[in-house]
């Protein structure tokens, strides 16, 4: 197989992942039956094009329920989301098999001259995964206003907004009267030399509470704060898509501050809700789900949701409500939102 060939393999793999962000999974599953069917049926196993037919058959299944009224729009909603994780999927296992991409490295030295090598590099993927450095430093005066919550009954993450406003889930801290004997620390993390730096510990505000079981969102004022620490900015819009990179800051296992930034992509979005690889642990609840402009477009809640495919496999993923719900209630966005 050449090199040119798998690179068009690899190019029409990342057209319809592309295809399954945009929505349009009906062009992607025809170009994946078209791409297995260029290959020799002795290379590949025909249980990916059976997959491919089984979501193709769903998903028109799907649309025939619809348009006959046997099925609403949330279970046909839940049913598009479960074929398009079934694809990525699919998309997923062809680009680690030989017998569909091969290797895109030659084994023989290429000569390049000088003057052409400054044209010899390219991205390895449909987009840039390359951050400035700025980006680097933006990240880490955002993490300041990310702050373990100590609850008489439990321990998670919250962060700040609106200068003294405090979020975190309304699981991690449930009612005014926990408020009041809560405290938040700051700069609960390590320092050069792997010790703990000087943390800075504050208390709450119980007459100010609010909180959304619905949404697992609560919010209530920081006492003398003043702003040390900084704020955080809330993408209010729905602007997250399938495929972008979320980024997590977070007191896994109630301990000291920690980020994830590798394997962050977004895998789904239903309802209020957004799924994501990002790995967290018990104690992250609570945490900011930043987006590349490091803005607030989620509040992490729980893990280990399982998302089925219609194979019968499983994934494992993370999940978090998003602030575009959270600042679409009243009494939240009172506190969220209020200059």
């Amino acid at each position: 197989m050449s090199v040119q060939g798998n690179a068009e393999r690899g190019i029409r793999l990342n057209r319809a992942r592309m295809l399954v962000a945009e929505g349009e999974l009906q062009l992607a599953l025809e170009d994946l039956r078209s791409l297995l069917s260029g290959i020799d049926r002795k290379q590949y196993r025909s249980s990916w094009r059976n997959l491919v037919l089984n979501l193709m058959s769903r998903r028109a299944r799907a649309d025939r329920d619809r348009r006959s009224g046997t099925s609403d729009d949330r279970a046909y909603d839940r049913s598009q989301n479960e074929i398009a994780i079934g694809i990525l999927e699919l998309i997923d296992e062809l680009e680690q098999s030989d017998a569909v991409i091969g290797t895109y490295i030659v084994e023989q030295p290429i000569a390049i001259s000088a003057a052409a090598m400054g044209n010899a590099e390219v991205l390895t993927t449909d987009r840039s995964r390359l951050k400035s450095v700025a980006w680097l430093r933006r990240g880490l005066d955002c993490a300041k206003s990310v702050c373990r919550v100590v609850t008489p009954n439990r321990r998670g993450t919250g962060f700040v907004v609106n200068a003294n406003t405090l979020v975190t889930n309304h699981h991690v801290l449930e009612t005014a009267s926990e408020a009041a004997d809560t405290v938040v620390e700051f700069n609960f993390e390590a320092d050069d030399e792997a010790g703990l730096c000087e943390v800075e510990r504050f208390y709450l505000d119980a007459a100010t509470f609010k909180t959304s079981e619905t949404l697992d969102c609560t919010a209530v004022k920081i006492r003398d704060f003043g702003g040390k620490w900084g704020q955080l900015t809330i993408e209010a819009g729905k602007s997250v898509k399938v495929q972008d990179h979320v980024v997590i800051v977070q007191h896994p296992q109630a301990g000291i501050k920690q980020i994830c930034m590798t394997d962050n992509g977004v895998v789904n979005l239903f309802e209020n809700f957004v799924q994501y690889t990002t790995d967290t642990m018990a104690g992250s609840s609570g945490s900011p789900v930043f987006n590349d402009e490091w803005r607030v477009v989620a509040i992490h809640h729980k893990g280990g949701d399982l998302a089925k495919n219609v194979a019968g496999d499983v994934i494992f993923v993370n999940q978090g409500v998003l602030m575009s719900a959270i600042v679409a209630d009243p009494d939240l966005a009172g506190f969220i939102c209020a200059g």
